[in-house]
């Protein structure tokens, strides 16, 4: 069973009565000699919209969907006029012979995805979809409460110096562990975090924690110089004053900025504008470090980096796991320490999980690792004394 959506946008010249534009869509649809008509069961009005039920196999899909684009066209005959018109389709199919209300809005679902896709403006979603769109706002009505209910914890990574081996930090890894989803990747929940603006308050909530575990392991070692990287979105350099809320933070706990700093992962980096800038120049400004992270996935460019107010750049495990193996790749991240060495930035490899790869990279230039080689991520209420004397005696095996 496919259950469509379908939705239309015209020029400003069109006749403002929809009832009109929608029998002449509803007309092109019951008259058409395009095949799927003869699979349609049921089309129906639904707030502005026409809902149209057919009994086609999986197999038809893509072909059905073309013929009803083409079907209705670019433009509509409304009283002897020719009018233009935008068209957007959104369709859920399903294997079963039957459909409910649910199917509906599942449809409708879809319609919203097509009309974030520009151009193409269409989309079908099957069941294995729509089970994931299920758990997604799940998931968002839960975000609220996870603060609340004390389900979020940091893991600190430990970040070190190549050339002699020495713990100079770590990264703050957010993470969630729900009563009864278990444990949730941030992958899971931080898209949905942007999109619903709950990142602000989340985003918060790290910012402080990462203060108060860099202190709780200030205090254990009695002095140190030890520093955190806090990730931070784009988005919430768009809903809150992220280097107000760094300083505030760092004065509660009595941090020197210098010991904290912020990752722009560059997976984000469309979403920078000058609001972005200055905000990250602010943090800069403020004494704040400021990081592009997963640096060569992404959006980001010698050239941004170089525009961007940044002191460093972490470069992605997926360039680190190839530096052996692929010759092309090595060239890359030989030629990319060089020109940011020569840039005046630091530079992270992250994901480094052998002895080769983390003596390869010192050889290199490269100036910090983090990776599996030298210490998984550790839940920071795993952070004793004990553990930290560990970390700071890594020695290359």
């Amino acid at each position: 069973m496919l259950i469509t959506t379908i939705d239309w946008e015209a020029g400003l010249d069109a006749p403002f009565d929809q009832m009109k534009m929608r029998s002449a869509i509803h007309e092109k649809l019951i008259t058409t000699k395009w095949i799927f008509r003869d699979f349609i069961r049921h089309i129906e009005e639904r707030q502005h919209k026409l809902v149209m039920i057919l009994e086609i196999e999986s197999s038809s899909l893509k072909r059905v969907e073309g013929a009803i684009r083409k079907c209705i066209g670019q433009t509509l005959t409304i009283d002897g006029r020719i009018y233009p018109i935008r068209l957007y389709i959104g369709s859920y199919y399903d294997e079963q012979h039957a459909y409910d209300e649910r199917d509906i809005l599942r449809s409708k679902y879809a319609l919203q995805l097509a009309k974030k896709q520009g151009v193409k403006r269409s989309q079908v979603m099957v069941q294995e979809q729509a089970e994931q769109y299920n758990q997604e706002i799940l998931i968002e009505s839960l975000l609220s409460n996870g603060i609340v209910n004390r389900q979020f914890h940091l893991d600190f990574q430990p970040i070190y110096r190549l050339i002699d081996g020495e713990l100079v930090g770590f990264e703050a890894l957010v993470r969630w562990h729900h009563p009864q989803l278990g444990l949730l990747s941030p992958i899971q929940f931080i898209p949905l975090a942007e999109q619903n603006g709950f990142i602000s308050e989340l985003g918060e909530w790290i910012i402080e924690e990462a203060c108060r575990q860099l202190v709780s392991i200030h205090e254990r070692l009695g002095q140190s110089t030890l520093r955190v990287s806090i990730n931070v979105s784009p988005v919430q350099f768009k809903l809150c004053n992220v280097a107000e809320l760094a300083l505030k933070y760092a004065q509660c706990f009595g941090l020197d900025p210098s010991y904290i700093q912020f990752e722009l992962t560059e997976s984000t980096m469309e979403l920078v504008d000058e609001q972005v800038i200055e905000a990250a120049a602010a943090l800069k400004g403020a004494g704040f470090s400021v990081a592009i992270d997963d640096f060569g996935t992404g959006y980001a460019s010698l050239e941004s980096v170089s525009a961007m107010p940044i002191n460093c750049v972490k470069l992605d495990k997926h360039f680190i796991d190839k530096i052996q193996s692929n010759k092309a790749y090595l060239t890359i991240v030989k030629h990319t320490i060089r020109m940011l060495n020569e840039m005046g930035l630091e530079l992270v490899a992250e994901g480094v999980e052998t002895q080769e790869q983390y003596e390869l990279l010192s050889i290199l230039g490269c100036t910090y690792a983090q990776g599996y080689y030298m210490s998984k991520p550790i839940p920071t209420v795993q952070l004793s004394h004990a553990t930290i004397a560990k970390l700071l005696n890594f020695k290359i095996a």
